[in-house]
């Protein structure tokens, strides 16, 4: 199953969005003149800031959605490409010495599986660094969870896994990096205040992320009653106010390997 992304409403909130990465490129040591993969480039605007940040050799961002890397295609030169691939399919010749990837990993599931392959594609010294959004616990993904599970969305929703069951626990994370040969990390989560217009910004928020994958499985007329639904669920949750105070936590990795 495709997933579909609009990059017009992504970027509804793209300040927001962003102020994350760039809590994320901090965390980076500096690798002038290196090689990057950028994991889930969408439009490939923040690739291209890191490339020419990091002055990088060479810079490969790669994405699963045509919408958004119809966008990146203006941006590529000899040094900074753009591919459609599945993240989790990936392969190199030659090792990157920096991974990154700003809230793509959360679609992918066994990251166990992942992060193991991930650190294969790393050289020695390599960097990864991973932000993902971790509000599987707010009224937007619980809401939309249960309704899924209800019909007439279950029958078209049964061979689709939850999109919020995918991360593991902070402790989990640490120990892994540290089974697989990372001899530095951070692992952190932090809370992001947002001050929207009203509750129903919320709804626009979520139009451009989590209900992209609901959207993704269900046909238009039944998406249109599957939006209806969850907007009246959860208005009533979170109540009515303007403006709205949105929280959302965000899950941040870094580690480096060993230079030997």
């Amino acid at each position: 199953m495709t997933h579909h992304w609009d990059p017009k409403q992504y970027d509804k909130f793209k300040r927001e969005r962003n102020e994350p990465f760039f809590d994320l490129v901090q965390l980076i040591q500096p690798v002038h003149h290196s090689r990057i993969l950028d994991l889930g480039c969408g439009n490939g605007a923040l690739t291209k800031f890191i490339h020419e940040k990091f002055h990088a050799s060479y810079t490969l961002g790669i994405d699963s959605s045509k919408e958004m890397l119809e966008k990146a295609a203006p941006l590529q030169n000899q040094q900074l490409h753009f591919e459609e691939m599945d993240i989790s399919r990936f392969h190199s010749k030659e090792p990157f010495q920096l991974i990154i990837s700003n809230a793509a990993l959360q679609w992918i599931p066994n990251h166990a599986d992942l992060f193991e392959h991930l650190t294969n594609l790393l050289a020695a010294g390599g960097q990864m660094a991973i932000q993902m959004p971790a509000n599987q616990d707010y009224p937007t993904h619980l809401v939309a969870a249960e309704l899924a599970s209800e019909e007439p969305y279950r029958t078209n929703m049964k061979f689709a896994k939850s999109p919020i069951d995918k991360l593991l626990s902070m402790e989990e994370y640490a120990k892994l990096l540290d089974k697989l040969g990372y001899d530095n990390q951070i692992v952190r989560m932090q809370l992001y205040n947002h001050f929207l217009e009203s509750t129903a910004g919320v709804i626009e928020w979520v139009k451009g992320s989590l209900l992209t994958y609901y959207k993704s499985h269900m046909d238009p007329k039944l998406y249109e009653l599957f939006l209806k639904e969850y907007q009246q669920r959860l208005i009533e949750q979170l109540g009515w106010s303007e403006p709205f105070f949105f929280t959302m936590k965000r899950l941040f990795l870094w580690a480096q390997l060993p230079n030997h």
